[in-house]
């Protein structure tokens, strides 16, 4: 089947493509399978992404030779452009054929397309879409469509260079950390005195900049920001994923980094300069300021933080990353019939999780969770919003075309199909519970929090919803420790 924002199906050569129409073997690919996408697991290993020019021309790819991504990126321009039609009225959305399901995101002069698993929604795959553009903009700022205007078959990969390896790191985050599921980042737990203090040093530096920020593997210390310029999530994800995804970075005693933060300027470069401050804690240090000469000032204020940051801070800090407290366990809370959760603070756009066991987000106890039910499972109930119109009724997971599944989903990727059918409606449901007999799931969302739970397959509805009730009882106890509440601002 093909969706594209119009209902009416469109003909070509004796072939029907709308909604409901199958799309014959081959179309979608070489039928001899020359394009390697692991058919029996891709669903497992998360999506395959491909980017390409308005032209049809391959920009980047995690799957298929070279040779072989030619002709498949020229179909793939193809369909764009046969929905899109004389009118530029519509745009391709997906595609479904053979278990797979193409999702396309057109952001002019690049098409973006994810090779899914079928059962997967495809709000997942846009999502991540969203991301790998915002990725390549990082890199290069919206201005490259300078470019393309002079000469449409430009080839990107020659101003891209080897930054691939930060494209191929954001799309493996993706399906091992909320962070793009949430649009959030996490905080390292820590006592509001503590936090207090890398905060004071960071408001002493004295460099005309646009942000300071301390993180630590990926998750945040402390950030403060110039009062007029706020430093959004989706930028915080990737500077994050630059620190994680760069070696050369980590080896470095002091970095200066050309990088464009698209929710701060899309057309627009700023300079980041990175150190890491405290190699026993990992954490590290970044000054991002919009002047290309500013090295040399950044350089004495990175001093200015080490000698600024007392010793019982750092024990502080390393004692933390040292116990893994930025992920929690879950069996310590005493919460009955919890087994996980993930937890979104919707006020300071972070999240707090529970600990994922095993690498591949596996449920407690060495389980993996079963993939979430068809739309008629039973047990599967949503309630709408306290604020929204809509009424009422059974729903059941993310994607209403459903089967029941197989056992052995990552948790994560039960929870995208959660957060999907939740906010599939506007406004989103406040509820969503789904109980088929290999497992059950809860979703809930309020105007400060939006949490997603995991629990045995006997568990009722009502043990999860007091489960989670507790749990955000917790979590509002100790907000203080868990939460950077708030981005500090200089003077």
């Amino acid at each position: 089947a093909i969706a594209g924002n119009s209902a009416a199906p469109r003909h070509c050569g004796g072939m029907m493509f709308g909604a409901h129409s199958t799309v014959p073997d081959g179309i979608l690919g070489p039928p001899d399978g020359t394009v390697e996408m692991a058919p029996a697991e891709h669903g497992r290993s998360g999506a395959h992404v491909f980017v390409l020019s308005n032209a049809g021309k391959p920009i980047f790819s995690t799957a298929g030779a070279e040779a072989d991504l030619s002709s498949l990126s020229a179909v793939m321009q193809a369909l764009v452009s046969f929905v899109r039609g004389k009118g530029d009225s519509d745009e391709l959305q997906w595609v479904e054929g053979g278990g797979r399901r193409f999702v396309f995101e057109v952001r002019e002069p690049l098409y973006l397309v994810a090779v899914t698993d079928s059962r997967e929604h495809p709000a997942c795959a846009a999502r991540l879409l969203h991301y790998v553009h915002l990725q390549i903009l990082f890199v290069l700022t919206a201005s490259f469509d300078k470019v393309f205007r002079a000469d449409a078959s430009y080839d990107l990969r020659s101003l891209l260079g080897g930054t691939d390896k930060g494209l191929r790191s954001l799309i493996c985050a993706a399906r091992t950390r909320p962070d793009v599921l949430l649009e959030a980042v996490a905080c390292v737990p820590l006592p509001p005195g503590t936090r207090a203090e890398f905060g004071r040093v960071l408001q002493l530096v004295e460099a005309n900049l646009l942000f300071a920020l301390l993180t630590v593997r990926g998750k945040v210390v402390s950030v403060v920001e110039t009062c007029r310029r706020p430093l959004g999530a989706s930028d915080l994800i990737l500077l994050n994923n630059l620190l994680l995804s760069s070696q050369s970075l980590r080896a470095a005693d002091e970095s200066w980094v050309p990088v464009c933060l698209p929710g701060l300027d899309s057309r627009a470069f700023v300079h980041a300069h990175v150190s890491f401050v405290d190699p026993a804690s990992d954490l590290c240090l970044v000054l991002i300021t919009p002047r290309a000469d500013d090295f040399e000032r950044l350089a004495a204020a990175r001093q200015q933080v080490m000698q600024r940051l007392s010793p019982a801070t750092r024990d502080a800090l390393r004692q933390a990353v040292e116990a893994n407290l930025a992920e929690v366990d879950v069996g310590t809370l005493g919460i009955p019939a919890l087994s996980h959760f993930v937890c979104l603070d919707r006020v300071a756009g972070v999240y707090v999780c529970a600990r994922f066991p095993g690498s591949g987000g596996a449920a407690p106890g060495g389980a993996v969770l079963a993939t979430t039910g068809s739309s008629d499972a039973p047990g599967a109930t949503a309630e709408p919003a306290p604020n929204g119109s809509g009424e009422s009724g059974e729903s059941g997971n993310a994607d209403s075309g459903d089967s029941a599944g197989e056992a052995g989903e990552p948790l994560l990727e039960v929870y995208q199909r959660l957060h999907a059918e939740l906010h599939a409606t506007s406004p989103p449901l406040s509820l969503l519970f789904v109980a088929d007999g290999r497992h059950a799931l809860l979703g809930l969302v309020t105007d400060e929090y939006e949490l997603y739970t995991a629990h045995g397959p006997l568990c009722t509805k009502a043990e999860a919803s007091a489960a989670a009730q507790a749990l955000l009882r917790w979590v509002q106890r100790q907000r203080s420790t868990l939460v950077l509440e708030k981005h500090l601002n200089w003077a």
